[in-house]
């Protein structure tokens, strides 16, 4: 097998953006995918409705680098994403995308029709993708380096989950309702949509309560590769994070053998708190209710009502009161709500255990 390269940059700022991205994509096996392509789709990660500063999706300055850097390659580019809650113009209007297809001149596709997607996968036997994929050759992949409460990690692979469109996120949430089982469906979706370029936005990243309720980390650095899981597994690795996407990947002999090229400082990024970690299976059946933690809504909620449209087992009442005898501890509330007015509780064992594994 041969070694997949990992380039890490250092980058100060998005204003310096550009130039490290040109000099990625002259990396001899990322511009011979431009080079044999026809049409390229840039896939974002543009998960709600939130501002540059808030750093929740691929920062708007690092898309428009992407953008310039490869139309020197003269190549029918688009921009598209599917977004947990919203159209993709109401989110992209907010993030800042928006502005920058439309001074680009690039299309901004929302990827809402769908098409089916058989697949003799280890978990899923079909997916219900994007039907705008059959129009593009090329996928350049631009995840953001985040923290993530259920997948521990949210990188390239997890990246491309926005290719399923609309609501039919939500039915995988409620399926598998655990990292490791989440963890599976993404390798199954990953071994159909495997995106040739990737370029993380590592610049300003997140960790604790990712993806949109974690603390912002000054990363100052691109990662880019030809191989999303390699390139998962190294940024985990600098992040100092054991994510179960990765050490799934390594039990079914599907992760790639991988060398990270350039200069880089250890993040030691702050792991999202799961008080389920290292539990047998036949204990976490009965104490899924007890040991994790809660989500819980707070006064900052404004009761925009997000939070019942998005809860894939409608855990959550129009009066705004959570069941939790129904909730999966998806935690897509919590990731979707544009306020952060959902926090997640922890009861007095939850709170004695993660003092205990050095976690609070």
């Amino acid at each position: 097998m041969n070694c997949i390269k990992v380039h890490v940059r250092e980058c100060e700022s998005y204003g310096d953006s550009l130039a490290v991205i040109k000099g990625l994509l002259k990396q001899p096996e990322l511009e011979k995918q431009i080079k044999d392509c026809k049409r390229i789709l840039i896939k974002p990660n543009q998960l709600m409705a939130s501002t540059p500063d808030q750093q929740i999706c691929t920062h708007p300055d690092f898309v428009e680098a992407i953008i310039v850097a490869l139309k020197e390659y003269k190549k029918p580019i688009a921009v598209g994403d599917s977004p947990g809650f919203g159209s993709i113009e109401k989110v992209a209007k907010v993030s800042g995308l928006l502005e920058i297809c439309q001074r680009q001149d690039v299309p901004l596709l929302g990827l809402g029709e769908a098409m089916t997607v058989k697949h003799d996968g280890f978990l899923i036997k079909s997916f219900e993708l994007a039907k705008d994929l059959k129009k593009y050759d090329l996928i350049v992949n631009l995840p953001k380096m985040k923290t993530h409460t259920l997948t521990v990690f949210t990188g390239a692979v997890k990246n491309i989950f926005g290719m399923i469109p609309g609501s039919r996120k939500a039915q995988f949430h409620a399926r598998l309702q655990n990292a490791n089982f989440f963890s599976l469906m993404l390798l199954d979706l990953y071994s159909v949509l495997k995106p040739k370029i990737n370029i993380m936005d590592g610049i300003v990243g997140m960790d604790g309560q990712g993806p949109n309720a974690g603390r912002l980390r000054e990363s100052k650095m691109i990662i880019a590769s030809e191989d999303a899981l390699a390139m998962d597994a190294a940024a985990s690795e600098i992040c100092g994070l054991k994510v179960p996407l990765i050490e799934h990947a390594k039990k079914r002999g599907v992760l790639p053998k991988y060398k990270i090229e350039g200069k880089y400082k250890s993040q030691n990024y702050k792991h999202p708190r799961s008080i389920m970690e290292g539990l047998p299976n036949w204990l976490k059946k009965y104490a899924k209710s007890l040991l994790t933690e809660r989500p819980k809504i707070t006064s900052k909620c404004i009761k925009c009502k997000r939070c019942v449209k998005v809860c894939p087992v409608h855990a959550i009442s129009h009066e705004l009161k959570i069941n939790y005898s129904k909730c999966i501890r998806c935690y897509c509330c919590q990731e979707l709500c544009p306020e952060k007015a959902i926090r997640l509780k922890s009861n007095f064992i939850t709170k004695f255990m993660f003092k205990k594994v050095g976690r609070s």
